[in-house]
């Protein structure tokens, strides 16, 4: 009997110090995620537009830094994946960029616009633009310039660079 009454002890003192370091361990783990959290608020997240548009809650209220075609104009503000979703209209391809009239006609501002830019801003999950057209928002805009303005030449193919592919054949 006493040596039962040992072993429940023993293990009852495990038992109870097991828990307290597990408390312990959960408590760093919970301060560690708390710095994580509180770095992530306070610095820019390179997103590309197709990661926000397909995870919208996974980057609510994140500051990211995104690359798109840029329109600004009346009910139109948007920040499209490519220039041929604003030539399509495919706003869903795009988020509305929250920003005032007055800011929409500085030079500096209107010098990006129908171009390809890189945006910095805070990115909302809950606001779709225009009659919910479009897939969340950047607002609070902290950066914008233009992207990848220069031109660059490809020379023209020698007949040794081009590979010709077979007819297709037609079945009768």
């Amino acid at each position: 009997m006493k040596g039962y009454r040992s072993t429940l002890l023993l293990s009852l003192y495990f038992s109870l110090t097991g828990c307290n370091h597990s408390a312990k361990s959960n408590q760093r783990s919970t301060d560690t995620l708390t710095k994580r959290t509180s770095y992530a608020a306070n610095s820019v997240e390179d997103v590309s537009l197709i990661t926000l548009i397909a995870n919208p809650k996974q980057f609510d209220g994140h500051k990211v830094r995104v690359i798109g075609y840029l329109n600004l104009e009346f009910e139109g503000n948007c920040i499209y994946l490519h220039k041929e979703d604003y030539d399509q209209s495919i706003s869903k391809n795009g988020l509305w960029v929250e920003m005032d009239r007055d800011s929409t006609q500085l030079p500096r501002i209107r010098q990006c616009v129908k171009k390809n830019v890189l945006m910095e801003g805070t990115f909302d999950a809950n606001i779709q633009g225009h009659m919910g057209l479009n897939s969340g928002a950047i607002k609070n805009i902290t950066r914008l310039e233009t992207w990848g303005s220069s031109i660059v030449v490809i020379p023209p193919h020698t007949k040794k660079d081009v590979i010709h592919f077979p007819s297709p054949k037609h079945h009768q």
